[in-house]
């Protein structure tokens, strides 16, 4: 049962009760009344002359007439009475009806405005968490690969690579770890699940990068290339791959990765390094090159 017919039961007994007491009212009134004039008959017939017509009727008539007289009027005065009853009945009832209907207003207002103030509250929260959300994006370290280079692969010699990351974000990339190898292969390489694993297993220490800095990672080949391995990149069989990923975290303690990997193309256009050495710039995989 809910509150507000909790309430119109506590106002209907409330109006019954009143009722009642006037009802008893009422009845107390009527008994006086009548007493009253039986009363009054009592002491008309006590004031009685006696006269030598002791025979005549004429009292008799006249008390008579005197209780025929005071019918009516208590008759009228119950009317009287019993229509103010009723009156007042339908007065509670209509006060009654209308307070109910003003309590049931009210709390329709109530849950109304309750609802409002929580779908207020819900979209607030919302708001609020998809303000966090893009701040967090505008404000962290972004870490991308500038550029990907090899020396010039040489019989005898051990290959040699360079990644050149940069981060275009507002603030630090912190406890970056990094995998990055470079090998002969036939296909391009797609493990990047493998990547990441081996950059958290790496026994290395931790590399920052500033907002707007640049910083260089090495990949080395663990043999000198043999006869054979030249002859495969040379007729394109093999291509020279660079590949890895840099993880890292940013100021509000969430994790990121880029995945970088290049590929070496015989004819590809030779520059020369600060050092004077023969060095290429590798084409991007068709894979491996994301930043999230």
């Amino acid at each position: 049962m809910d509150i507000i017919s909790q309430r119109f039961i506590a106002i209907g007994n409330r109006i019954i009760a009143e009722l009642r007491l006037l009802r008893t009212t009422i009845q107390q009134q009527i008994e006086a009344i009548t007493k009253q004039a039986q009363t009054n008959n009592q002491e008309q017939q006590s004031t009685k002359e006696v006269r030598a017509e002791l025979h005549s009727p004429q009292p008799i008539e006249v008390n008579a007439h005197s209780d025929d007289k005071g019918h009516p009027r208590r008759d009228k005065i119950r009317l009287v009475v019993e229509g103010f009853t009723l009156a007042a009945a339908v007065t509670l009832g209509i006060l009654a009806y209308r307070q109910w209907k003003q309590m049931v207003k009210a709390t329709n207002a109530s849950v109304d405005a309750s609802h409002a103030a929580s779908w207020s509250a819900q979209t607030a929260a919302i708001a609020l968490e998809e303000s966090k959300k893009q701040f967090r994006i505008d404000e962290r370290p972004y870490i991308v690969k500038e550029y990907i280079k090899i020396a010039k692969p040489t019989k005898g010699e051990k290959l040699l690579g360079e990644v050149l990351l940069r981060n275009t974000g507002r603030t630090p990339a912190l406890h970056g770890r990094v995998y990055a190898h470079i090998d002969v292969l036939q296909k391009e390489p797609t493990d990047y699940r493998d990547w990441l694993k081996k950059s958290k297993d790496a026994d290395t220490g931790y590399m920052e990068i500033g907002s707007n800095l640049d910083r260089s990672l090495t990949a080395s080949g663990k043999d000198a290339l043999s006869d054979i391995w030249m002859s495969a990149i040379t007729d394109e069989s093999y291509h020279v791959y660079v590949f890895g990923v840099f993880v890292y975290d940013d100021v509000f303690h969430e994790s990121h990765q880029t995945y970088f990997c290049g590929r070496h193309d015989v004819g590809t256009r030779e520059e020369r390094s600060a050092s004077n050495i023969i060095v290429f710039s590798l084409w991007a995989c068709h894979g491996g090159n994301e930043v999230k």
